[in-house]
């Protein structure tokens, strides 16, 4: 019932979180899990809950997870965190200086609520390139009260690039976007969907 220490080393090969079924709870303390620039690292067989955004710039970023480096998440649950930005994910590229990889494979998110944007997944180039790659996921009831209940996938002043495969999204809710809300800013943002579905909810408010 409290968040992980961030994952934080560069110099291995690979760093193996194995849930074994077992929940990640973080009791609304902060960010359940944080993964550090460069590291690279595998999460698998986890629930992850409880999460309160607590990284980044802003210090609000981040329930579930919070991604600077390359990560890949395997037959997960991300469900009930909160966050200003990316209450699920938040995969944020060139904040300290490098890009962000996320790849989900078999992962479901959701129950997640943004005061911002990405009630499921946030996915930023904030100046460097953000790489989000979603398969036979389904991403699902999330909330953000302004962009991208489902997914918010923004270039800000570097390059967002989403691609979902065989995965759902649905029932999400935000003002605008509710499934997906793509936005390069004073960059680049690019979404790629191979079969997938885009399903959403009947109150989303506009440009959904």
């Amino acid at each position: 019932t409290a968040p992980l220490p961030a994952l934080n080393n560069p110099d291995a090969t690979g760093i193996l979180l194995d849930g074994d079924g077992h929940t990640l709870d973080a009791a609304g303390t902060g960010t359940a899990l944080a993964i550090t620039r460069v590291t690279i690292a595998t999460v698998r067989d986890i629930t992850i809950t409880g999460g309160a955004g607590s990284s980044g710039t802003d210090g609000t970023s981040g329930g579930g997870i919070y991604n600077l480096g390359d990560l890949t998440v395997i037959d997960a649950t991300i469900t009930g965190n909160t966050a200003t930005f990316g209450a699920g994910i938040f995969n944020a590229g060139g904040e300290d200086g490098g890009s962000a990889a996320l790849q989900l494979t078999g992962v479901t998110i959701s129950g997640n609520q943004a005061s911002n944007a990405g009630g499921g997944l946030g996915n930023y180039g904030l100046t460097s390139t953000a790489s989000a790659t979603v398969i036979d996921s389904v991403i699902s009831d999330n909330t953000a009260t302004q962009y991208g209940g489902g997914i918010a996938n923004n270039g800000q002043s570097g390059a967002a690039d989403l691609t979902v495969t065989n995965s759902t999204i649905h029932d999400n809710q935000s003002s605008f976007g509710g499934g997906l809300f793509n936005n390069g800013n004073s960059g680049q943002a690019t979404a790629t969907f191979n079969r997938a579905t885009i399903r959403v909810a009947a109150t989303c408010a506009s440009f959904c």
